[in-house]
């Protein structure tokens, strides 16, 4: 028999579904190809690629804008071009490290404070005033200067790269950095570099939004 369908191959490759729940056959005649079942969708090309449907990007950060420690960098904060972000980064290593050196000698400072006031009022003063000829004689004050001095220079220069300006950065880094030089006691000096480490990673605002009403507090 010439037209026995049992014998009969349909030249378009489409094969009957023998069990419509079956992947043997297929549905959709549009999608057949020789009984395969339908082929999965191709995924797009942003599909399950990184950075796909607008990830996160590094945030423009500046380490001594108090935006603390975004960007990929969570030390120093990251994200406006190589020059800047090294530069605040030393600014912030070396304003954290002048904080780091008051803290030793206030502690020294307060450890005789405490021996003196055993003795009386007159031992707390002795106390307060040996701590700070340790502080001021062994050094402590002049590497402290030095290196927000530093700082401030690092911060100073990174600004002007950034956008050709002096900004709040500056200013906080300038008052802080004037302030410690006039300060002679270690627990006092702890206090102004506590606050301008605090402000480079994002726990203080700058001297200006505080002088005009802001609060200290991010």
């Amino acid at each position: 028999m010439n037209n026995n369908p049992v014998r009969y191959t349909d030249p378009t490759g489409h094969t009957r579904v023998e069990d419509p729940g079956s992947k043997s056959g297929c549905s959709d005649p549009t999608y057949c190809e020789n009984g395969k079942p339908k082929p999965p969708p191709i995924a797009s090309d942003t599909e399950g690629e990184p950075g796909g449907g607008g990830g996160a990007q590094n945030s423009p950060t500046n380490s001594n804008s108090g935006n603390g420690s975004g960007g990929d960098n969570w030390y120093c904060g990251s994200g406006n071009g190589a020059a800047v972000d090294f530069l605040n980064c030393a600014a912030t290593v070396t304003q954290d490290l002048a904080t780091v050196v008051n803290l030793n000698f206030a502690l020294v400072e307060l450890y005789f404070i405490v021996m003196g006031c055993m003795a009386g009022l007159e031992g707390c003063a002795v106390g307060a005033l040996t701590g700070e000829l340790v502080f001021n004689g062994m050094g402590g004050n002049l590497a402290e200067t030095i290196l927000s001095g530093a700082s401030l220079f690092f911060t100073g220069t990174a600004d002007i790269l950034d956008d050709g300006e002096f900004s709040e950065v500056t200013i906080t880094s300038a008052a802080t950095f004037g302030a410690g030089t006039l300060m002679f006691d270690p627990i006092g000096d702890l206090a102004i570099d506590g606050y301008s480490s605090g402000y480079n990673h994002g726990i203080f605002n700058g001297i200006l939004t505080v002088m005009n009403g802001g609060s200290i507090f991010k």
